[in-house]
């Protein structure tokens, strides 16, 4: 229960510190940005990671993002297109090393209700939507 805990709040403060919705919970959002920290830090093992994770073979990630708040993927957006923002490399290198189609995540934020697959890849990475 300790590390759950720790888990939280220290996902709370990644939360805090860039800007997003601060729950304490790994979503779709979260998990994009912790990506790009994780890549800049642990290069190596990030990419060892990459090589063998379903980012290429299934888009979950990219229809699990509709499924963030529309702030949130606002934020996202504007770390991805603006250089002078924090993460925006970060951001830019996950996406590429993670072989994620960026048109297509970006595509995904103009959706104001998550679709099917939205859902689908929510319920693949056991993540509970709440309204």
């Amino acid at each position: 229960m300790k590390l759950k805990k720790s888990l939280s709040e220290s996902i709370k403060q990644i939360q805090q510190r860039y800007d997003l919705t601060i729950d304490g919970k790994l979503g779709p959002c979260t998990s994009l940005v912790i990506g790009g920290l994780l890549l800049e830090r642990f290069e190596m093992e990030t990419r060892t990671e990459l090589e063998g994770s379903k980012y290429k073979s299934e888009s979950w990630l990219v229809d699990s993002f509709q499924a963030c708040s529309q702030y949130d993927k606002n934020q996202i957006q504007r770390y991805l297109d603006f250089p002078d923002l924090p993460l925006h490399s970060e951001l830019n290198a996950f996406i590429f090393a993670a072989e994620i189609n960026r048109n297509n995540l970006l595509k995904s934020s103009t959706n104001s209700q998550p679709n099917s697959n939205a859902y689908k890849a929510l319920s693949k990475i056991g993540y509970e939507l709440q309204y």
